[in-house]
């Protein structure tokens, strides 16, 4: 596959952000995209929890299971997806990502209608699974081709600019979404999602990316394994890029047991109704609308990996007070902290990774971060939905005057996880960015 033309001059690349056409209509594809994803993601854990396994003392680890489908494709297929992004035409491949997902999720419509709890929970399964698949091609080759239509000193304010529209799909999505679970039903809860990949495709047929100037066409006289290997020596050999992984792991054990269990958390330890579970995500997504408002800022001053390491710490804080709470108001509160200070990983991570990562592997080196990390998260989920059904089920203990249940005591490993990322980064990552050699696209 062939890079598609150039842009015309006045569409460049080096253009201010609100005057760069491509990368507006990628952003705002992906905005609508990413409130049909989450729709869809805060319906299927309605779904599960409250219809298909409700009642079940397994539900839990039925809630854990979709987050471990779409975790699969990140293990399986995404390091080969990189190789292939890589060589292929990025738009398009975005593009058959986008028509691949649409047509999966809209193939859940008739399940719905169906009674057998075995046949929904394989069917959500697997839909999940194959669409986990697309997306390995789909985020590395967003990646690549923000490369090509963002300048690099414009690449900070791109990532956060996009984590503000990120956290605003956060701040809309799930009031949206339990409303039309429970009034519309879950037909049109993917309807809603089959419509966002539509608009997302429809905006990323008009994105024109400019080849890297000096580059023509890229050439690929190497196999399959020989790139592939390539990527893997290039990824062992930086510094900078191990560290965030290792970071990014030990934040990932922690992030998946929280996003299995939240609903259960909600219902059991806040004592508040499954109708709020909404209000939650509606709040966290207000904590990330302000906190990708400030990241930018704070990267600039601070640096990236100050920044990074900073707010991972703070991650693990607000998650081990947020344990330890047992009603909603205050709740919603460290929530809107815990939101607050997530989007600065979001923020640094990006540029940090296109900084230190040359042009043409790119692909590669993201497919190597997702795979460690959703295997990371994979565990995590899975360890968390089996201890909360089985062996942590009845846990009521009280130490030192405080209580400990099932779910608030998995809550506070995972914050304790992330305040060892949080420290791990910053005495790490400092000194390799300091020696780490000037690989990437422009300095840290």
């Amino acid at each position: 596959m062939s890079e598609p033309a150039a842009i015309s001059s006045s569409d460049g690349q080096n253009k201010g952000l609100l005057r760069n056409r491509n990368f507006l209509l990628l952003l705002g594809g992906q905005t609508i995209s990413n409130v049909g994803d989450i729709i869809f993601d805060t319906s299927l854990t309605l779904w599960i929890a409250t219809k298909v396994a409700s009642g079940k003392p397994w539900a839990p680890l039925a809630v854990s299971g979709v987050l471990v489908a779409a975790t699969i494709p990140v293990l399986v297929v995404g390091p080969a997806a990189g190789v292939f992004v890589d060589r292929w035409n990025k738009r398009k491949t975005m593009l058959l990502s986008d028509v691949m997902r649409a047509i999966l999720v809209a193939l859940l419509l008739p399940v719905t209608g169906v009674s057998s709890v075995e046949v929904q929970i394989v069917a959500i399964y697997t839909v999940v699974l194959l669409a986990g698949v697309g997306a390995q091609f789909f985020s590395p080759a967003r990646v690549a081709i923000i490369a090509d239509i963002v300048d690099d000193r414009h690449l900070p304010q791109a990532a956060s600019l996009s984590q503000l529209l990120s956290s605003l799909a956060l701040v809309i999505s799930p009031a949206l979404a339990a409303p039309v679970f429970f009034s519309l039903g879950m037909q049109w809860s993917l309807m809603l999602n089959c419509f966002s990949f539509v608009v997302s495709l429809v905006a990323i047929s008009f994105v024109r990316p400019r080849p890297p100037s000096g580059e023509g066409a890229p050439e690929h006289s190497r196999s399959f394994l020989r790139e592939f290997a390539a990527g893997m020596q290039f990824f062992a050999g930086n510094s900078v890029l191990k560290t965030m992984l290792i970071a990014a792991v030990i934040v990932m054990l922690g992030a998946g047991a929280f996003n299995a269990l939240s609903f259960f958390f909600l219902t059991e330890n806040l004592h508040a109704s499954p109708e709020l579970f909404g209000i939650v995500g509606t709040t966290f997504g207000m904590g990330t609308l302000a906190g990708a408002i400030l990241a930018s800022a704070f990267a600039s001053r601070l640096g990236l990996t100050r920044v990074f390491s900073y707010a991972t710490v703070a991650v693990g804080v607000f998650v081990l007070v947020l344990a330890r709470l047992s009603s909603l108001a205050p709740a919603l509160v460290v929530l809107f902290l815990l939101g607050a200070a997530v989007p600065a990983l979001q923020v640094t991570l990006g540029p940090l990774l296109l900084q230190v990562t040359p042009r043409e592997i790119i692909g590669r080196v993201v497919s190597v971060m997702g795979p460690f990390t959703s295997a990371a998260e994979m565990v995590s989920m899975f360890v968390a939905g089996f201890l909360a059904s089985t062996v942590l089920k009845d846990l009521h203990v009280t130490v030192a005057g405080l209580t400990f249940g099932p779910y608030d005591t998995i809550l506070s490993g995972t914050g304790i996880l992330a305040i060892a990322a949080g420290l791990y980064a910053a005495t790490s990552l400092p000194r390799v960015v300091e020696r780490s050699p000037g690989t990437g696209s422009g300095p840290l």
